[in-house]
C-alpha cells in the first residue's frame, strides 16, 4: 500500500440467491438477480448488505456484482442504484426518498467497484474529482493473447455506439488512453492491470481487443467462447480518491471474485 492512503478490507460474500432468471437475454449467473416488479427494501438491503465496500454518511462504495447494470437501463432489470437506495432506507431508517449520486459507471457484465455519493455536497465535490482525472481506477483484466510489451500506452480514437464502441480516426472519435502492465500470463492467456487516463464507454474492452487482446468472455469483442456465468473478466479492483468531506485519501480494494477466472494475488510476472 503506497504512504498516506488508508485501507479498507474487502467484505464477505454474500450468499446465492434464486431468483427470476434474465429472459431478456442468457442470465448472468454471478449473482442470480434480474428483473423484478415489486423489490421491497428490506430484501434489496439483504441482496447488497454484504456488498458494501465503504459507507458513511458522505459516501458509499459498493461492489457490483456482473450481471446487473449499474443504473435503471431500457431493459427493466434492477440496477445497482436502486439496490444501493434500498439498502440505505433500510440500514439508517430514512422514511423519504434516498439520494445517491452515482459518480462513474461499469458495465454490465463487468464486475467490482462503484462509488456513490450519499450529499449533493460530496457529489460535487467527488464528481470535480473524476473530472480532474485526480482519482485512481485501477482494473484487472484476463486477456487472450499477450500484449507486444509487458508494459505499455495504449492511445486511440473511439466512436461509441449503441452496441459496439470502434476505432476510428482522429477527426471522427474520442481521444481514449489507458496504461497496462503484465502481472501474468498462463497458456494462451494473460493477467493485466489497467489504469485509465480517459473514461470512454467500453474502452478497455475496445482498446485491448484493438492490440489483439479481447478480454476473455466478451464475445462481443472477439472472445472466442463466454465464461459459464455469462460475464467477462473485467474487474474495477481498486479505487483511489479524496474523501468529500474529511479530505483524506482513501484506497479502496475489491474482493476476489467467486469464479474469477485467475488468482488476483498471485505473483506478478518477471519478463
Amino acid at each position: 500500500m503506497e504512504p498516506g492512503l488508508s485501507s479498507v478490507s474487502p467484505p464477505q460474500w454474500l450468499p446465492a440467491v434464486t431468483c427470476r432468471p434474465n429472459t431478456r437475454s442468457q442470465p448472468y449467473h454471478s449473482w442470480p438477480l434480474a428483473a423484478t416488479a415489486n423489490l421491497q427494501p428490506p430484501f434489496a438491503a439483504m441482496l447488497l448488505a454484504q456488498h458494501i465496500v465503504y459507507s458513511d454518511n458522505h459516501l458509499l462504495v459498493v461492489y457490483k456484482p456482473a450481471g446487473i447494470p449499474t443504473q435503471a437501463d431500457a431493459s427493466g432489470d434492477v440496477d445497482l442504484v436502486t439496490l444501493a437506495k434500498a439498502w440505505v432506507a433500510h440500514e439508517f431508517a430514512k422514511p423519504g426518498a434516498v439520494y445517491l449520486g452515482l459518480l462513474h459507471r461499469l458495465d454490465r457484465p463487468a464486475r467490482g467497484l462503484v462509488a456513490l455519493a450519499r450529499t449533493s455536497k460530496a457529489a460535487a465535490r467527488l464528481s470535480a474529482q473524476f473530472a480532474g482525472h485526480t482519482t485512481r481506477k485501477t482494473y484487472r483484466v484476463v486477456v487472450h493473447g499477450c500484449p507486444p510489451a509487458p508494459r505499455g500506452t495504449l492511445e486511440h480514437w473511439l466512436q461509441p455506439g449503441e452496441v459496439h464502441t470502434k476505432v476510428v480516426g482522429t477527426d471522427q472519435g474520442q481521444y481514449a488512453k489507458l496504461d497496462y502492465t503484465l502481472l501474468n500470463k498462463q497458456g494462451q492467456q494473460s493477467l493485466l492491470e489497467v489504469a485509465l487516463h480517459t473514461g470512454r464507454k467500453h474502452q478497455i474492452r475496445c482498446q485491448l481487443a484493438q492490440i489483439g487482446c479481447p478480454v476473455v468472455g466478451d464475445l462481443r469483442y472477439g472472445a472466442p467462447q463466454p465464461l459459464p456465468d455469462r460475464s467477462i473478466a473485467l474487474l474495477a479492483f481498486a479505487l483511489g480518491l479524496q474523501h468529500p468531506t474529511l479530505h483524506t485519501p482513501l484506497l479502496l480494494q475489491a474482493p476476489e471474485p467467486p469464479g474469477w477466472p485467475w488468482r488476483i494475488n498471485e505473483p506478478r510476472f518477471e519478463p
